[in-house]
């Protein structure tokens, strides 16, 4: 799991990528969720991904294809340290038998299977707390957001009703305050 950030601010965003890297000639299939994580103190938003996007990177001299699996925004509800548990999935691993004699390999092929299970590490996120005095009408929304209001019903007469448009933009986390 990759954070945009681990240290933010209370209802800051923060991006977390969950990837599965594997050797290059090790075949992965059948992959599925087996625990996703709870998300506690935080409110969390499921983001797209393109199973398309697999890239190549090298770690320690070693070449590993990477798929982003998942990806969520989460907005942490209170300051302190925040904890993200581990994401579980199951897949099946199919790799070649190098100790598998010329034989069976011609007769059986040389490649085996199994079932793993792995996990994400728990990842910390460090929240700092908002800043006090809270104004008294603060309902949790934070970002740089813009607010326009228009009144659609040009014409009203007395006990008349009319509509009115009102549009919220910028960025933050406007699905809160709804």
């Amino acid at each position: 799991v990759r954070a945009s950030k681990t240290n933010v601010s209370e209802q800051e965003a923060v991006v977390l990528t969950y990837s599965i890297y594997s050797k290059m000639g090790v075949g992965l299939s059948h992959v599925a969720l087996a625990k996703t994580p709870d998300f506690k103190n935080l409110v969390s938003h499921d983001l797209e991904t393109s199973e398309a996007d697999v890239r190549v990177e090298e770690i320690k001299g070693e070449t590993f294809k990477v798929t982003d699996c998942l990806k969520y925004v989460v907005f942490p509800q209170t300051s302190g340290e925040i904890i993200v548990d581990p994401l579980i999935f199951e897949c099946q691993v199919v790799h070649k038998n190098p100790a598998m004699d010329f034989i069976d390999a011609f007769f059986n092929g040389n490649m085996v299977s199994k079932v793993i299970k792995c996990a994400t590490k728990p990842l910390k996120l460090n929240v700092a707390a908002l800043p006090e005095p809270k104004p008294f009408d603060y309902s949790g929304g934070v970002g740089e957001l813009d607010l326009t209001c228009e009144l659609v019903s040009k014409k009203l007469r007395a006990n008349e009703m009319g509509h009115i448009r009102v549009e919220v933009s910028g960025y933050g986390n406007m699905k809160l305050l709804l």
